[in-house]
């Protein structure tokens, strides 16, 4: 459900496999040496990035082959991060996925909420309905029928229950007459949800859409307060550009020399970035 992923190098020193790390650009410059475990796996940090300030890591690949990298972005404040990666030669080898969507939710004609619809969600027109909150959209959640409401849902599951899908949980609010569904992330920011799987043959039946967890929990705010009517509408032309908090690659090193990792952060707040990695030779 949650997904994408970049991808780097291993390094070769006699028998043992290091990544030489080099921290530059707005922090003071300091190297670290990381060893590869026996899986060749491991988590390189970006170290603080002050809002609107750029940081830049350097590994030297001493072999070629193919890697998995995730990248997950943590901030107090939803701060957009961008990153890059380059070849030893200044090719961009990856960028961070962005997503642009026209879609809101309208309420009361003056207060709107950016949102993305999901992969394979239905084609719709203006939806409008009351907002319910769903908990996490599981079928113990729905106590009533929703008749025509627009869900709102929790993204994931509780602890100890295991993962319930996004295409599960539309399948189970639409079974209680929703219009639509509404996921909110469980972390910080924006995400884009899938519908399709490999493991069912289920079509999502209605239009399901992602909102930050930020937005999310704003409009549960609401709903506890007085409850809320909105609309779902495509502006058409007013689109939203969301850069992803998380992101995976797969990457094939095909040279060996010296690779760069950029990371720019917009703001609002500082920011760190996870990489995790797992080398996969040949």
């Amino acid at each position: 459900m949650d997904r994408k992923y970049l991808a780097i190098i291993g390094v070769a020193a006699g028998a043992a496999i290091g990544f030489a790390i080099t921290l530059f650009g707005s922090l003071n410059a300091t190297e670290t040496q990381i060893k590869f475990s026996p899986a060749e796996e491991g988590t390189i940090e970006s170290g603080l990035i002050p809002a609107g300030q750029t940081v830049g890591r350097t590994f030297t690949a001493g072999k070629e082959g193919k890697m998995f990298v995730e990248f997950n972005v943590k901030s107090a404040g939803s701060a957009k991060v961008g990153y890059w990666m380059k070849s030893p030669t200044g090719e961009t080898l990856l960028t961070t996925p962005k997503i642009t969507s026209s879609n809101i939710l309208k309420i009361n004609d003056h207060q709107s909420y950016a949102l993305i619809p999901m992969r394979g969600s239905p084609d719709y027109e203006d939806l409008s309905g009351s907002i319910v909150f769903v908990n996490y959209a599981r079928m113990q959640d729905l106590t009533t029928d929703l008749d025509g409401s627009l869900a709102l849902a929790e993204r994931g599951g509780a602890e100890g229950d295991g993962e319930i899908s996004f295409l599960e949980k539309q399948a189970n609010v639409a079974s209680k007459g929703a219009k639509a569904l509404i996921v909110f992330n469980n972390k910080s920011g924006q995400f884009y949800g899938d519908l399709i799987s490999v493991l069912s043959d289920q079509q999502p039946i209605i239009p399901t859409f992602s909102i930050s967890r930020e937005d999310g929990l704003e409009l549960m705010k609401l709903i506890d307060e007085k409850g809320v009517v909105a609309i779902i509408t495509d502006t058409g032309n007013q689109s939203n550009e969301f850069t992803l908090p998380y992101a995976s690659f797969d990457i094939t090193i095909y040279q060996k020399g010296v690779y760069e990792i950029w990371f720019h952060n917009d703001g609002p707040s500082n920011a760190l970035v996870n990489v995790k990695y797992v080398f996969r030779q040949g």
